[in-house]
């Protein structure tokens, strides 16, 4: 009896299963529909599991016809927040231009507290905080879907964390970090919750109106005090039982 609430303890302390969450802006597929810029070597990305990322306008760079988009997100605001969520994919689309790779095969690595120069050079890694489980080719062509996948990488909702192209799933050095030329979205008033981190001159260091098209794929994680509760309720039933037997 003993083995049987404690396995009962433990069941309700574990959190329950998420929602799948899917953020995107523009499209990752199809023909390259605005511009391009690269070498770009990361995005900032600020997680988020309820409402919208901050709208674009609704048309930006040289064709209206060609830059009407929408920053999508699968949660409404009246949905409860999740504290943290596990990535399980980040996809970019690589410029019509060229594909920009520099060096080897490429992960894509999470940092926190990365820094670039004035110069778009990447001057500190920060925290490391996983990698990709896959690299991409450096074979790859222009206007190709790259997909990244990660095994439920632990990120928290709110904060700001850096995708950075790197020639290793285990980044130690600035000298790891590689690019990549992706397709942009530019213009003004773009997601006020990303930006670059880092280009091959000042001039793509931090460009908030450069926007890179990209879905994002990760489970949200309730809180667990609600399954815990339950358990412990649970519990106290089984007590009650045994009190009377």
């Amino acid at each position: 009896m003993k083995h049987c609430i404690f396995a009962l303890i433990v069941g309700a302390t574990l959190p329950s299963s998420g929602v799948v969450i899917v953020s995107s802006f523009g499209s990752t597929t199809g023909l390259d529909n605005d511009n391009q810029a690269g070498p770009i070597r990361g995005v900032t990305y600020r997680i988020i599991t309820t409402g919208n990322y901050t709208n674009p306008t609704a048309t930006q760079g040289s064709s209206a016809s060609a830059n009407s988009y929408t920053a999508t997100h699968s949660l409404s605001a009246t949905d409860a927040p999740a504290i943290t969520v596990e990535l399980t994919n980040l996809t970019w689309q690589t410029s019509s231009t060229s594909n920009g790779f520099s060096g080897s095969a490429l992960y894509v690595s999470v940092f926190t507290g990365l820094t670039v120069t004035s110069a778009g050079v990447v001057s500190s890694l920060g925290t490391f905080v996983g990698s990709s489980t896959n690299s991409i080719a450096n074979t790859v062509a222009a206007n190709t879907q790259i997909s990244f996948n990660f095994d439920d990488l632990a990120l928290t909702n709110g904060s700001d964390y850096q995708f950075v192209f790197t020639t290793t799933a285990t980044p130690t050095l600035a000298a790891d970090i590689g690019s990549v030329s992706l397709e942009l979205k530019t213009g003004g008033n773009l997601l006020a919750e990303t930006s670059l981190v880092g280009g091959n001159t000042s001039s793509v260091t931090n460009r908030n109106g450069w926007e890179p098209v990209f879905s994002m794929t990760y489970n949200s994680i309730p809180e667990s005090s609600t399954s815990l509760l339950g358990g412990l309720g649970l519990l106290a039933m089984l007590r009650r039982r045994r009190v009377k037997a």
